[in-house]
């Protein structure tokens, strides 16, 4: 299993983000156990559809990629940012050799 998902060449990261609103509380975060599930979530997803398409829906800003303060970011070769859940605009142009 870790060789098949190594294979993604991607690293996709699935953690609790503060993106700067303080109006949720305390029983409106998310939990740890919720980004483990949307980070398996996202490698099941990836593998389904394909990394152009798994990247465009990481990077939308929706269900069930981006949940409250939860959002995917995948960092590809070279260090660049391929989706960003939070801040789209992050995302490194694709590079044409």
């Amino acid at each position: 299993m870790k060789h098949k998902i190594a294979m993604l060449n991607l690293v996709i990261i699935a953690g609790i983000f503060v993106t700067g609103s303080q109006a949720l509380s305390a029983a409106d975060r998310a939990m740890p156990d919720e980004a483990k599930a949307m980070l398996k979530n996202a490698v099941a997803h990836y593998q389904s559809v394909g990394r152009k398409q798994a990247l465009a829906d990481f990077s939308a800003k929706k269900l069930p990629f981006a949940d409250r303060e939860l959002y995917l970011v995948c960092i590809g070769p070279g260090h660049l940012i391929s989706a960003q859940g939070a801040f789209p605009q992050y995302v490194a142009p694709r590079p044409t050799f």
